[in-house]
């Protein structure tokens, strides 16, 4: 082979590995750019979201932000309500509380000092003991007559009043309990009110078990301690508490 023949094969390679080497290069090349491109594509999309996202919560911010005042605004208003209902309370209770102490001294009024007020009577417990016939009597110097228990109620308030009372008790006597205003002297079997005249019958009554059943010997009514101050027949001239009844003060 010539000199020159050998030149030319050996330029001939030379180009042909160094053009493999340029196409390869270039491949490389063509390969880092897309890639480039496909990692630019995603930063691209995800700055996108992110703009979307922020503005979205901006938006969701600036609504809860407006929701947030509106909410406050009206929590503001029920409060002012509030207040301006409590301030008339207040003037409501004031009143009230003076109506109520006028009223209190309007009842003071009605019955006298010791005396203690229900319905439109006035009651009193008096402690020194004495015959029913005397209780009455002694009823009548106070303007007032020994109770008369027209209801339960009634009777429930003069059973608190002794209960409340410093009565002492003959120890003597087995029929403890304070005289109330009923007998039957007149007839016997007849129990009456002895200030108003009526039949215990036509009204309220309060018994103990089997009372009356003192015949003639038992004929004054009085509440009985160890039955609870039940209603029961006592012999009239054994000393007791007694409880006395007028109408209140409209003078």
């Amino acid at each position: 082979m010539s000199r020159i023949s050998v030149l030319f094969v050996f330029f001939f390679y030379a180009f042909m590995c160094f053009g493999l080497t340029i196409s390869q290069s270039q491949i490389d090349n063509q390969r880092k750019i897309h890639l480039l491109r496909s990692d630019l594509s995603k930063l691209e999309n995800l700055v996108r979201v992110l703009q979307i996202g922020f503005a979205e919560e901006k938006q969701f911010t600036g609504k809860k932000l407006d929701v947030n005042h509106e909410a406050r605004l009206i929590l503001d208003n029920e409060l002012l309500k509030l207040e301006q209902k409590l301030a008339q309370n207040e003037n409501a209770i004031a009143e009230l509380s003076s109506g109520l102490e006028q009223s209190r001294e309007f009842l003071r009024m009605l019955c006298d000092e010791t005396w203690e007020l229900y319905g439109l009577s006035c009651y009193k417990v008096f402690n020194d003991e004495d015959a029913w016939q005397d209780a009455v009597e002694k009823c009548k110097l106070e303007g007032a007559f020994l109770v008369e228990i027209g209801s339960s109620k009634e009777n429930d308030f003069v059973i608190k009043l002794f209960n409340q009372s410093i009565a002492t008790v003959n120890s003597s006597d087995a029929y403890q309990g304070p005289w109330i205003g009923a007998s039957d002297i007149q007839t016997e079997g007849e129990w009456i009110w002895q200030h108003n005249g009526r039949n215990l019958e036509t009204g309220y009554q309060e018994w103990h078990k089997d009372e009356p059943n003192g015949n003639t010997t038992e004929n004054c009514l009085h509440l009985l301690e160890t039955a609870n101050l039940k209603w029961n027949d006592s012999p009239c001239g054994y000393d007791k508490p007694y409880v006395c009844e007028k109408s209140v003060n409209l003078k």
